[in-house]
């Protein structure tokens, strides 16, 4: 042993950690790595293996030589050709960005696994975001959703890329949604008006409820009527979202002026095509009035008394003498 530190795996504990082996064996049968590591636990103290993903990337390696002939050299080279494509720039670019986003991310959202909001149900939770330093974990410079969400933003930003959002918006759409729908139903639930007794500080500071006796003689609490608070702020939120009748275009209204719309368009077809018609009879006219003028100068070529009075006349036009 050479005192380089390697990777192992305790499958008492499940405890992962990189440590100098303490014992070795040698396993001639095993040709891409003949020698076996372990070392001691340092949660449980039991002995470990060499991690197998660390030994079977030994084996890749030996059995990874590339390409020996020129031929396959050639095939090799020219498997680069059209390389980066524009998915394989942006995956580069993310893993570029990654370390300075996760400073901006740590500096606002540093790693708390547990104790932020959105860790129920964070697929990062138990993938990674469980902190156990005492296990040989360490701990994420940042919450990982959050630094998801910062690198999205940020490259969406870069490549003007409005794409790269849709899934959040969609996802706040659907949560405004959900929102409204809860809040409707907190006013159907506790009703559209809210009735609050009026009352007033005496003179020894003692509430007063506002009474008056009705006309049968019974003592009443005057009732101050108002409507739900919910009902402004949802109306006012629903016409700020296009989230309305007439915005959907379910309205009468709307109706009408879309049949209306449609009317226009389909007169302005039958206009064109009258139009259409029209220059097809003139142009077939103008192809028969060729025809008709060369008829009559045949005609009138042939006509006697044409072409006795051209026989009278000079060159001039003028009557002969």
């Amino acid at each position: 042993m050479d005192g380089r530190s390697l990777n192992f795996h305790c499958r008492g504990c499940q405890l992962r950690f990189v440590a100098v082996p303490t014992r070795s064996e040698e396993m001639p049968e095993r040709e891409f790595l003949p020698t076996a590591y372990f070392a001691n636990c340092r949660d449980c103290g039991a002995e470990a293996e060499q991690a197998a993903w660390e030994v079977n990337l030994a084996k890749a390696w030996t059995r990874a030589t590339g390409p020996r002939t020129d031929g396959g050299k050639a095939a090799s080279a020219a498997n680069l050709k059209g390389h980066p494509t524009p998915e394989e720039a942006r995956i580069t670019r993310f893993n570029a960005m990654k370390h300075g986003v996760f400073a901006e991310t740590a500096q606002y959202f540093p790693a708390r696994p547990g104790q932020y909001p959105h860790c129920d149900g964070c697929e990062h939770f138990n993938a990674g975001c469980d902190v156990r330093p005492a296990r040989g974990h360490k701990n994420p410079p940042g919450c990982l959703k959050r630094t998801e969400l910062f690198m999205d933003f940020t490259i969406a930003f870069d490549t003007r890329d409005p794409k790269m959002l849709g899934r959040y918006q969609a996802r706040l759409q659907a949560l405004v949604w959900q929102m409204t729908n809860d809040m409707i139903l907190t006013i159907l639930k506790d009703g559209v008006s809210l009735r609050t007794p009026e009352w007033a500080l005496d003179k020894e500071g003692t509430v007063r409820l506002a009474t008056y006796v009705d006309d049968y003689g019974d003592t009443r609490t005057i009732q101050k009527v108002e409507a739900h608070p919910l009902l402004k702020l949802i109306i006012e939120f629903m016409n700020r979202n296009g989230m309305t009748l007439p915005d959907s275009g379910m309205t009468m209204k709307v109706k009408d002026e879309q049949e209306t719309i449609s009317g226009f368009l389909t007169d302005d077809k039958q206009a064109t095509d009258s139009a259409n018609d029209f220059r097809a009879r003139q142009t077939a006219a103008l192809e028969k009035l060729g025809t008709l003028i060369q008829r009559s100068q045949q005609r009138a070529s042939r006509d006697p008394v044409l072409l006795e009075h051209e026989a009278l006349e000079n060159d001039d036009g003028q009557p002969k003498p």
